[in-house]
């Protein structure tokens, strides 16, 4: 499967925050990689498919982006989980410098 968008691995903390059904949640998390359409997550509790996220950069307190849970991964144990969000609106940039570190993936 080709992938639509070109994804830029970045390292960078941000706190996920989500209000729903299934109660409320905020977690820390990390952004593993980052796309035009999305950013894949790792944090420690499990996220729930097809929940809606706002995502902060972590200590700003600065919305990044407003996003929906397309896919989740546990791996058990003490490893973090991981997720696939796909943005629906972007609310501010990732920061280019401090925090953030980008590479291109191939």
């Amino acid at each position: 499967m080709e992938r639509r968008f070109v994804r830029s691995n970045v390292q960078l903390p941000v706190d996920l925050v989500c209000a729903g059904k299934g109660g409320d949640f905020q977690a820390p998390a990390g952004v593993v990689d980052v796309s035009q359409g999305g950013l894949r997550v790792r944090t420690g509790p499990p996220l729930i498919t097809g929940r809606f996220v706002h995502v902060f950069l972590e200590g700003k307190g600065n919305p990044f982006a407003y996003c929906r849970v397309v896919w989740t991964q546990t791996h058990g144990g003490a490893l973090p989980s991981e997720a696939g969000l796909e943005i629906l609106e972007q609310l501010s940039a990732i920061p280019c410098s401090g925090q953030a570190q980008a590479t291109n993936s191939h």
